[in-house]
């Protein structure tokens, strides 16, 4: 199970807090102090790695229907870490945790997607898209 190596890169910035959101653009004056920082998917708080891609209202419901179809119970961790973590507990035997890890960098990636598709496109991509293009993960690899 490849996973392309742009999705790896853009999960390890995702864990190091290297991704090019609005806070860290702000941080280094890549946009200006007084441009709109909230979160393009849900206009409800700053943008910043953790609430993008975990703590959104967008991405929650992702990652909701995706361990429902996995049949999966999960809690919401306070960091990108331990979103990361969560999994190893629930998992058993190689082949799972690889189909796991590939789903989960897949969802992060569809999360990134519909991101920049709101920003460079300014177009809405609605929540059934992203759903539709995990599921087809879902049932390829798990």
């Amino acid at each position: 199970m490849d996973v392309p190596y742009n999705v790896k890169g853009l999960v390890w910035k995702v864990k190091h807090n290297r991704i090019s959101t609005k806070d860290n653009l702000q941080k280094h004056n890549k946009i200006q102090p007084k441009s709109e920082t909230n979160c393009v998917q849900c206009n409800s708080e700053l943008q910043i790695a953790k609430h993008l891609f975990f703590n959104c209202k967008f991405a929650n419901e992702v990652w909701d229907r995706c361990y429902w179809w996995g049949g999966k119970m999960r809690t919401q961790p306070k960091g990108t870490q331990g979103h990361f973590l969560q999994h190893e507990g629930n998992l058993r035997g190689k082949k799972a945790k690889l189909a796991w890890w590939t789903v989960w960098m897949n969802i992060v990636w569809a999360i990134w997607k519909n991101r920049n598709i709101i920003i460079f496109k300014e177009a809405n991509r609605d929540m059934e898209a992203v759903v539709e293009e995990m599921q087809y993960f879902f049932v390829v690899l798990v």
